[in-house]
Order: structure tokens, then C-alpha cells, then sequence
């Protein structure tokens, strides 16, 4: 790609624009994110009954008093319903509003207003902790919002997990900007978390359910899935393309091979591929293929695997793992890409062959030039 740091490449042709397009619209496959809850405001006025507004960050005094409305579940640790609680702070009911937006957004669920609703309030004292609780999915929960407001403690990290993921997150909100500023985290249904031992210190948590509105299917971003599925599956068959390359051997033709060059000039002809956004220990990546692939990479690999599979094999594209760079003999420059199929296999000889045809880049993000660059020195593609 040629031009200045500012310019945003297009891709040629209307439908690898339309491709790109499509994959653009592919946010993060994540179960749980979290972090400085910015959009809400430092203090949410938290009442509890019989008891009046509790200050932040939580001190002994304020706890003992606690106990009395809550219950204890495990040593150190209790739990305030919510029946017994409210926000005064009419900031914070429409800061959550807003987060809730946020969520929805990165969940998938783009346009739709996720219904918060508080199920209870979990405080940890010293030695205290929350166990593992097993993934429930229930009614039309789509996740929980865990918020912590300003609180000042150590140890009690949050653990989430899932069903079949390898590794916990884990988020250490005891951090020292935890005591003047709320944090959160959010994981989705059929995911489940726990909260190490807190050290020293009090931690104190509300945990929100997040409803789909009454009037949403439940099934609401699968169903949507599908259809943009569809729609990049229709594009994608008016490309040119040779047999599916998941499984692919070491013998399989690979893109840029000049005894593999047959086709007629056009642009079906140019090879599609866009930079990752993330960057890669590049052993891992030809090691593990596409598993080692993480955030929105793994979700747009996704799906285009999953419109992939809804081609006639005689269409189906073949997708690789393309690592470029630049040599010079005399005075030409020429373009040399190490090519790996999608589960890291060698294609070709593995050392690399010039490049026949250019590759048409795809932009999901309408980045710069500078941006799409500025983070890599070595490239890798997909």
C-alpha cells in the first residue's frame, strides 16, 4: 500500500469494499472485559436500610454496621440484598444506562438497550473471599456487571472463566486507583467468577444482571449472526477460490505460486487480506495456528470460517497466514511472503517466494496507513 501516513486505503473492487465492510461489523469475541468505570460518576449515594449512606472507601466501623442487613455467606464475606439497598445519586442510575449501552455494543448486541437489574451487594473483609459459584443461565440474562465502587484493599483479585476456554482472566481491582475511582467487569452468561482472599482491607461489589428487553428475542444476536453470515457468505462466492483450507497439507497449492497461476487477470484475482490488529509471537502463531489468534482477529477469522462453510466446496476459499517483507537485488524491490495455512502448517517450500500478485487489503477498520503500520515492523497477515 502506497500514500501518505493519513491517507485510508480502500480496498479496489466493490466486493472486496463490501467484504471488508462486512468484517468491520465483527467486534471482539470476548466472555469478560472490565476496567475503570469512567462512565459512571465516583460515588453512587448507596443507601442500605436501617442504616443510611455508606461512605467510600469502606472502613471497620462502616462494615460492622453492614452486618447487620447482610448475611453471611463464608468467612468474611456478606451479602446485602437488594431489596435493602438504593442509589441516590440520580447519576448513577443514568451512568449505568450509558455503560449498559457500552456493553451491549461490545457484546453484540448493537442498538439494543440492555435492562440492568441489581441482585445484591457482596462485601469482603480480611480472609475473606467468594468461591466459584457454577455458570447458570437463566431467564433472559445475557451477563453480569460486577461494580466496584472507590475501595481500598489488597488481595481479592476477580477470576472469570467459561466453559472451554484454557485460561482465567483475571482482574486485580485492588489497584491504586481503586479507592477514588469505580471499576467493573462484565462476563456473559454461562460464565462464572470468583474473588481471591482479600489481604487487608474491605472490597465491596453491586452485581447487576443485564436483561434483554421483553420485546427482543432471546436468540437476538445469533439470528443476527446468521444473517451477516449470509450476507459474507453471497460475497464472498463471487470470488474465485480452490477447495476449503482448514486442514490443509504441506502439498496444497498456495497464493502467489507461479506454477500455480492459471487464472485469468481480474480482480477476483488479486489476493484479499488484512492486517492483524493484534500483534503475535509469530512461533505460536505457526505452532498452534489459528487458536493462537485472540480479541477481534479470532472473531473475524471466525467468521469467515464459519460463511466459508456455507459455499460449495468448488467456491470455498482457502486461508493462510502470510508473513512479508522486503528484499533487494541490485536495484529492484521485490515482495517476499512466507506463507503458513490456517492451522500453521508449511505451505510451499516454508522460505518464502516472491510475490505474483498484489495483495488487495482489506480495511475493516478504516484506519490509516499509519495506524494499520505504525505497530508493525514484521507483518503478519491473514
Amino acid at each position: 500500500m502506497k500514500g501518505e501516513p493519513s491517507d485510508v486505503p480502500v480496498p479496489k473492487g466493490k466486493v472486496a469494499q463490501q467484504i471488508s465492510d462486512l468484517l468491520g461489523q465483527v467486534q471482539n469475541d470476548e466472555f469478560c472485559f472490565g476496567g475503570l468505570a469512567y462512565l459512571l460518576p465516583v460515588l453512587p449515594g448507596l443507601k442500605v436500610s436501617n442504616i443510611g449512606t455508606v461512605s467510600f472507601p469502606l472502613r471497620g466501623e462502616m462494615v460492622e454496621q453492614l452486618k447487620l442487613q447482610a448475611r453471611e455467606e463464608q468467612f468474611q464475606s456478606w451479602t446485602i440484598p437488594a431489596s435493602q439497598v438504593a442509589m441516590q445519586n440520580p447519576e448513577w442510575g443514568s451512568g449505568i444506562a450509558v455503560l449498559c449501552a457500552f456493553i451491549a455494543e461490545k457484546l453484540g448486541y448493537k442498538d439494543i438497550a440492555l435492562l440492568p437489574r441489581l441482585t445484591r451487594v457482596l462485601v469482603c473483609g480480611p480472609g475473606g473471599c467468594v468461591e466459584r459459584l457454577p455458570a447458570v443461565v437463566t431467564g433472559r440474562c445475557v451477563a453480569t456487571l460486577v461494580v466496584q465502587p472507590p475501595s481500598e484493599y489488597t488481595g481479592g483479585d476477580l477470576l472469570v472463566s467459561r466453559a472451554g476456554a484454557k485460561n482465567e482472566v483475571r482482574y486485580e481491582l485492588g489497584n491504586t486507583a481503586a479507592a477514588f475511582r469505580p471499576h467493573y467487569v462484565v462476563y456473559t452468561a454461562g460464565s462464572s467468577c470468583c474473588v481471591e482472599r482479600v489481604t487487608a482491607g474491605y472490597r465491596i461489589a453491586m452485581v447487576y444482571q443485564l436483561l434483554l428487553p421483553a420485546q427482543v428475542p432471546f436468540d437476538w444476536c445469533k439470528r443476527a449472526r446468521l444473517a451477516l453470515s449470509g450476507e459474507l457468505a453471497a460475497a464472498l462466492k463471487q470470488l474465485k477460490a480452490g477447495p476449503d483450507d482448514i486442514g490443509a497439507i504441506e502439498e496444497e497449492p498456495y497464493p502467489g505460486n507461479p506454477e500455480n497461476d492459471t487464472s485469468d487477470t481480474g480482480d477476483d484475482d488479486e489476493i484479499l487480506a488484512f492486517v492483524l490488529s493484534n500483534s503475535y509471537n509469530r512461533m505460536l502463531l505457526y505452532k498452534d495456528g489459528w487458536e493462537a489468534l485472540s480479541g477481534v482477529d479470532r472473531a473475524r477469522f471466525h467468521f469467515l470460517k464459519d460463511a466459508n462453510s456455507l459455499l460449495p466446496p468448488g467456491k470455498q476459499l482457502s486461508f493462510y497466514f502470510a508473513n512479508s517483507h522486503f528484499t533487494t537485488e541490485l536495484t529492484k524491490t521485490k515482495e517476499v511472503v512466507v506463507w503458513r495455512s490456517i492451522t500453521g502448517a508449511v505451505a510451499g517450500n516454508g522460505s518464502g517466494t516472491a510475490l505474483s500478485k498484489p495483495f488487495n487489503f482489506l480495511n475493516p477498520d478504516d484506519e490509516s496507513l499509519s495506524q494499520l503500520w505504525g505497530q508493525h515492523q514484521k507483518v503478519d497477515y491473514a
